[in-house]
């Protein structure tokens, strides 16, 4: 049916638009079973129908669909569709986890951080080799997502153009951005006067590539965190949600520490 507003002849939908083209659906598992349906009928008689519209369209698309959900699992708790699951199952490519691939963590890291150093205008950063070491050590739960994620994260929180391993490790074990890296450095601290030699290590027991040169006093954890939200405000544009979403916490907490620090 239409609904107010409604276009006369209804408006093209996504399937539509990919008319003799490709259109990509991921994380088809976790598609709702009565959406599922739609899709199967649209995927069998090659037509849609426009909302608003009583007019039956053909369509000729190509479907290339992606999940990390168990979808014979899901078909025998009823969550996914068997007849689905076969119309879309004609070639299977298998893409192992992040943390399987590690030869290929180096090039995805530099892609993701010039894509964001380039749209948030920040100057080029560059990985050193410890860091990357850093960055192939790491389990990678969320894999390639976590991957950009940090990357943007970096972009945001790391004053420097090199970015070395202490930097990367302090955002992956330790919270988010200029924090972390007070409690790395912290922890480097200790370690030295408690004669370790060579390099720290993280809580994870993963090498974080950082030499034992000396550092100055401690600032102050508000001064640090509060640079991190003005930096994070200032790339987006003074849009909270999107600032908060770039550290890593919720707008909620953003805006608890934004009046706790000011």
């Amino acid at each position: 049916g239409a609904f107010t507003g409604a276009r006369k002849g209804g408006k093209k939908g996504l399937i539509e638009q990919a008319h003799k083209g490709t259109i990509f659906l991921d994380e088809i598992g976790e598609m709702p079973v009565q959406l599922q349906a739609r899709l199967l009928r649209v995927l069998e008689e090659r037509e849609v129908m426009r909302v608003g519209s009583d007019g039956v369209i053909p369509v000729d698309v190509r479907v290339i669909s992606a999940t990390n959900t168990n979808l014979e699992a899901a078909i025998a708790r009823g969550a996914f569709r068997e007849d689905l699951y076969y119309r879309l199952n004609t070639l299977i490519i298998h893409i192992p986890p992040l943390r399987s691939r590690t030869d290929d963590i180096a090039a995805l890291a530099e892609e993701f951080i010039q894509h964001y150093c380039r749209k948030l205008g920040a100057p080029p950063k560059r990985l050193t080799e410890e860091a990357v070491q850093a960055l192939q050590a790491y389990p990678w739960p969320g894999n390639v997502r976590e991957l950009k994620n940090v990357m943007e994260r970096i972009v945001i929180s790391v004053d420097s153009q090199v970015v070395d391993a202490r930097d990367v490790s302090a955002l992956l074990y330790h919270g988010s951005g200029d924090e972390g890296r007070a409690r790395q450095a912290g922890q480097d601290r200790q370690a030295r006067q408690a004669g370790t030699e060579g390099k720290a290590g993280t809580e994870a027991g993963v090498n974080t590539g950082a030499g034992a040169g000396a550092v100055g006093e401690p600032e102050p954890l508000s001064d640090i965190e509060l640079r991190a939200i003005d930096r994070a405000l200032k790339a987006a544009g003074g849009n909270r949600t999107l600032a908060a979403k770039m550290l890593g916490i919720s707008r909620t907490t953003l805006w608890r520490k934004l009046r706790a620090l000011r």
